[in-house]
């Protein structure tokens, strides 16, 4: 069991000069944006036992490629247990049914049973380096786009700034429209996602984002 002293309340940990909080790899084939952080275990023993603070460090947003995703649910519950398995199933090579399990607790690692992935949250760039963007909700596409509006970081892509513009045309040719009553919205190799829940993507959706990603001849999947 984990005690409660040894955890950090991971948005401590967000610096607005940078990019949001990272854990992956550095040179993602995938990169997940969201909104929300986890607890996470501290990497540091300073670490305030009342208030539960970390005490006399900077903020860290440094990629970490060595992401214990069984401690990571243990410690937040049945909420990122969702998160972390629909990304396995999303990113695992096999594509056998249940081929996913294995792959789940090294989705943030680098290995050999998926794609190479990265999580971003609280973002306010895309990765560079990424080859496919998964934004996931509402709140993740405004975090994006809210820098972009107010003019604060002009690394943002010219395909991001064209998000504004396509999200409502579901006709429009440059769009590829993924799902029925779940949607993906797919402008080249930057998706607008739901959230990472069961019931806003579901194994259907899960499947037609596979094939999609497959096709589209960024990554050898």
């Amino acid at each position: 069991m984990i005690e409660f002293t040894d955890i950090k309340m991971t948005s401590d940990l967000y610096n607005a000069k940078n990019s949001g909080f990272q854990m992956g790899v550095d040179n993602p084939d995938v990169a997940f944006y969201l909104p929300n952080f986890p607890l996470m275990p501290s990497p540091d023993p300073a670490v305030n036992t009342e208030t539960n603070t970390e005490a006399n460090t900077e903020a860290n947003t440094e990629a970490n490629s060595n992401v214990d995703i069984e401690k990571l649910i243990e410690l937040n519950g049945n909420h990122w247990r969702k998160i972390f398995t629909i990304m396995a199933k999303i990113t695992v090579v096999d594509s056998t049914p249940d081929s996913w399990r294995s792959h789940r607790n090294q989705v943030l690692n680098t290995n050999d049973t998926g794609l190479k992935t990265a999580l971003f949250i609280k973002a306010n760039s895309l990765c560079a380096n990424a080859k496919i963007h998964i934004i996931c909700g509402q709140q993740a596409y405004d975090d994006l786009t809210l820098y972009l509006n107010e003019g604060l970081n002009h690394d943002l892509t010219n395909d991001l700034a064209k998000i504004g513009q396509f999200t409502q045309l579901t006709d429009s040719p440059t769009v590829t429209v993924l799902g029925d009553k779940q949607k993906i919205m797919a402008h080249k190799h930057i998706l607008i996602a739901p959230y990472l829940d069961y019931r806003q993507f579901p194994n259907q959706l899960i499947a037609l984002l596979r094939d999609y990603i497959k096709q589209s001849g960024y990554i050898n999947y």
